[in-house]
């Protein structure tokens, strides 16, 4: 399921209460105690993208976070690229 809006209310699906945002942290760049040290905003591509030796690969969008504060379920969802 894919969305272009990231004002929509969403609840966990197992507690039904507001998710709250939360941003990743990319462990390719390491800081003290070998943890992520950077947010990052990943992006996804269509499953047949091809990789261009000038361009990379075509994103189609930004993939988003939410997690429950009562239980820590992690939700992704991606919000579409507008064209």
């Amino acid at each position: 399921m894919t969305t272009n809006s990231t004002d929509n209310l969403r609840t966990c699906r197992d507690c039904g209460i507001e998710l709250k945002p939360v941003r990743l942290l990319d462990a390719t760049r390491l800081g003290s105690g070998g943890q992520g040290a950077v947010h990052v905003d990943f992006n996804y591509a269509s499953p047949d993208a091809k990789p261009s030796i000038w361009t990379g690969v075509a994103v189609a969008g930004v993939v988003h976070a939410m997690a429950c504060p009562q239980c820590g379920l992690i939700q992704l969802y991606v919000v579409e690229k507008p064209e």
